[in-house]
């Protein structure tokens, strides 16, 4: 197919529709193999003419694999990045200072989870604010935590597959590359992970 058409497709695809599809695949994975903890962070990568896309990944760990579960285009407040890349679950949800944002931490109670985000020295208030400050013992620090870099290397295992400077211009184009990314990396896990599941 000519690249020219490729490229008209691709702006044809909206960013919804590769959330979903992250959403999806991701939920079939976890249902397939379960999870751990959870992990939320970001990253960003860059095009051909140096223009930076930000995406934020909600990320499951199993024992056996990382996988992402969600995905959100884009750059935005704590809060709204929570509501909209939380997804309901259980157990630890490691996030770093940037998350430390009342609101955002009420969502991640709201949703099932308990919060092990690193303080902001800055933030003191609210109520859950308080309560993930509480799970978040300095004594466990280190052990619970550090954990959340086993859940960031989906970013460098991305990287080290595709690279992080995509050869595009347009910013929906970007979007589009790297999600098909995020879906070729799901959707490998996916294949390996039924198969032996249906093999036995």
């Amino acid at each position: 197919m000519d690249h020219s058409v490729i490229h008209y497709r691709e702006k044809k695809l909206d960013k919804e529709f590769i959330e979903t599809m992250v959403r999806e695949i991701g939920r079939k994975i976890e249902e397939l193999l379960d999870y751990k903890f959870s992990v939320s962070d970001s990253t960003k990568f860059t095009s051909w003419n140096i223009n930076l896309t930000e995406f934020h990944l909600l990320i499951r760990v199993n024992e056996e694999t990382i996988y992402p579960s969600n995905i959100l285009f884009g750059s935005g407040s704590p809060e709204r990045v929570s509501k909209e890349i939380l997804v309901s679950g259980r157990g630890e949800l490691l996030a770093d200072s940037w998350y430390d944002d009342r609101r955002a931490i009420r969502e991640m109670f709201k949703q099932g989870y308990k919060p092990i985000v690193k303080p902001n020295r800055k933030r003191f208030r609210g109520r859950y604010r308080k309560r993930a400050r509480l799970l978040y013992n300095p004594l466990e620090f280190k052990q619970r935590y550090r954990k959340r870099s086993i859940g960031e290397s989906v970013f460098g295992s991305l990287t080290n597959w595709f690279g992080d400077r995509l050869k595009v211009s347009r910013e929906e184009v970007m979007r589009v590359r790297i999600g098909a990314r995020i879906i070729g990396y799901l959707a490998k896990i996916y294949i390996r992970y039924s198969f032996l599941l249906f093999s036995f």
